[in-house]
């Protein structure tokens, strides 16, 4: 019995501190995003928020390939585009100074899918985003709830 509750004791706690860096996250990992550094290359989802109840892509098993998002220069700022589950969607983006950006509303294709699930989260989770962080080959947009900081959807870099 007090072995359990030993086991018990230490297992919740390396969760809770599993929490906290993942909510914590984008406060201790990347760097300032220049445009130049994000542009012109696609960047793949391999973390999206508050999926744990949909179903989730996996790698191009869609018509349109592998859900991801692209950034180019535009008259108006930032040109965003790329492919969220189901449909192809267009926005911009404009930054804000440092890391801080917004984004304008998503414009998306309107066809219905598996994955229309998964796609609702991922234009939530960019609708949510506040600010932007590059750590090597990874993109995090993150947003704040409260004081914390934390990881809305998490990017790899791949070629275009």
């Amino acid at each position: 019995m007090i072995f359990m509750a030993r086991f018990f004791k230490k297992f919740f706690s390396v969760l809770f501190i599993a929490v906290s860096c993942i909510l914590c996250g984008c406060a201790t990992v990347g760097e300032y995003v220049y445009f130049s550094d994000i542009a012109q290359h696609k960047w793949v989802p391999v973390y999206v928020a508050d999926t744990e109840d949909v179903e989730v892509p996996q790698n191009a098993e869609t018509e349109f390939g592998a859900a991801h998002i692209i950034f180019s220069p535009s008259e108006d700022g930032y040109d965003v585009r790329g492919m969220s589950g189901c449909n192809l969607f267009h926005g911009g983006m404009e930054l804000k100074g440092g890391r801080k950006v917004e984004f304008t509303r998503m414009l998306k294709t309107k066809r219905a899918g598996k994955y229309a699930g998964y796609e609702r989260k991922f234009l939530q989770a960019v609708s949510k985003t506040r600010f932007i962080l590059r750590d090597g080959e990874f993109l995090y947009f993150c947003s704040k709830s409260g004081g914390a900081e934390m990881a809305v959807l998490k990017f790899r870099k791949e070629p275009l």
